[in-house]
């Protein structure tokens, strides 16, 4: 079965086609794209498939922004992305579209001991819940709680909170961090460093 997979940022546009094998997933093939070189991720969709001549079985992208009704505003670029249209360019009944940060939390139990770096010695809990934070173009926060049998990820789009410190604090921020949004600051832009 060939599966196609993307990893949606507001920065880079990751694609690759994998294979399912009897030890896992085997890459097929894959590429990155500037996502703001592009006006919409079926653009860079049709592009890839194009490029490398295959056809997915499956499709799934996890995309920085909200997923609600199979489709996402994205809050660092111009695109509407339609998980219908995405399916219908790929003569595919349905593709899976997911919160990026959801999608990076299902794959932490594939990763592999030498995959992890150690910030703080401690006693891991294996039923604990899970943080997932990510700098990008963005903050990207989320969480897996166990359910029982399984980490179950959660979507969030913890990154576009207020950054609500006290108000001569936030005032002097705002106006350091980012002049040209007064009195507005998002706490994804400044633990980014893009604000």
């Amino acid at each position: 079965m060939l599966i196609l997979a993307g990893d949606i940022g507001g920065t880079t546009t990751r694609l690759a086609f994998f294979r399912v094998a009897a030890t896992g997933l085997e890459t097929v093939a894959q590429s990155n794209y500037a996502s703001r070189g592009h006006g919409s991720l079926a653009a860079i969709v049709q592009a890839f498939v194009s490029e490398q001549q295959l056809v997915p079985v499956r499709a799934c992208f996890g995309i920085a922004g909200p997923v609600r009704a199979g489709r996402v505003l994205t809050p660092n670029l111009p695109w509407l992305v339609d998980g219908s249209e995405l399916a219908e360019l790929l003569g595919l009944e349905r593709i899976c579209l997911l919160n990026d940060l959801q999608a990076n939390a299902y794959g932490i139990p594939l990763l592999a001991e030498e995959d992890f770096a150690m910030l703080n010695p401690g006693q891991p809990d294996p039923t604990g819940t899970i943080a997932v934070i990510s700098a990008g173009t963005g903050l990207g926060e989320t969480t897996a709680l166990w359910d029982g049998t399984a980490h179950r990820p959660l979507a969030s789009e913890g990154g576009h909170a207020d950054f609500a410190p006290a108000p001569n604090w936030r005032r002097n921020c705002c106006s350091t961090c980012a002049p040209n949004t007064p009195g507005e600051l998002r706490t994804g832009p400044v633990w980014a460093g893009v604000a």
